[in-house]
């Protein structure tokens, strides 16, 4: 299956829908020569697809983690020992496949055991960007998100929901893709979230989007996995036309919005 990706390339779906799939699907996706998709990637390229596009109309598995874990160092603003939970949009522990296969024994309520010196680096790389300035890491307040809902909410709140920007990788990519998500779905988003806070270690479970009763998730490691994967060689990979909403992704930067309806417009002639 090729799928658009905002950067005009040809993207491709890796499907493994046995059990204990995911694994499998990040395999393939890898050995074929392609890099998977973090979150905040599938959701810019459903932002830049038309409504009756695949990628609104199946599920997608990612190597983004949510990981549950208490600090192990104290700073102005947490003791050591305070429960957090880290959002990963970048190679992580369980990116790779064979830490999710050798978690897959010993899964705590469908999370897999992280060591812990890998959370302690995830947590200190709060903040990080990549070249472009998207954010990769975020680490926000156990009992926050514990106190939030984890059910189907309204799209005009979810942008207040803790779970929501960290997930997305980013407020204004959140603020666009829940606008969208209301455009193919309708009114409501789920978004779920586990208790995973271990005395023993902590655990990481991979995110998942679906449709509006999935909305976003992390969920169990061991279930299926479907992943969007690009060409490894980025920029080499095989060009394709872009579409309006590709065009309209390109220039939003420059544009407000106020003026996005006239420039949608003006574009919009240049495709019929």
């Amino acid at each position: 299956m090729t799928i658009l990706i905002p950067t005009f390339q040809e993207g491709k779906e890796f499907e493994r829908l046995e059990t204990n799939g995911v694994p499998a699907a990040l395999e393939d996706c890898i050995e074929a020569g392609y890099s998977p998709l973090f979150i905040p990637q599938v959701a810019d390229t459903r932002i830049a697809a038309p409504k009756e596009n695949r990628v609104w109309q199946v599920w997608y598995s990612t190597p983004s983690i949510r990981a549950t874990g208490r600090t192990t160092t104290s700073n102005a603003r947490r003791p050591s020992g305070t429960p957090v939970v880290v959002y990963v949009h970048k190679p992580n522990f369980f990116s790779d496949s064979k830490n999710i296969r050798e978690a897959l024994p010993k899964l705590v309520n469908g999370a897999g055991r992280l060591p812990q010196e890998e959370f302690d680096a995830y947590v200190g790389a709060d903040g990080q960007t990549d070249a472009v300035g998207n954010r990769l890491v975020w680490v926000i307040d156990y009992d926050a998100l514990q106190k939030a809902s984890s059910s189907q909410i309204k799209v005009k709140s979810a942008l207040e929901h803790p779970q929501t920007v960290p997930f997305l990788g980013g407020e204004e990519r959140a603020e666009r893709y829940l606008s969208r998500h209301q455009e193919v779905y309708g009114s409501n988003i789920g978004n779920w979230h586990s208790n995973d806070l271990s005395d023993e270690s902590p655990l990481a479970r991979c995110l998942f989007v679906g449709g509006s009763s999935i909305g976003l998730d992390g969920d169990d490691i061991l279930y299926s996995g479907r992943v969007l994967g690009v060409s490894a060689g980025g920029a080499t990979g095989a060009k394709v036309a872009p579409t309006l909403e590709n065009a309209l992704v390109a220039v939003r930067p420059w544009i407000g919005s106020a003026t996005e309806p006239s420039v949608r417009k003006a574009l919009g002639d240049l495709y019929k």
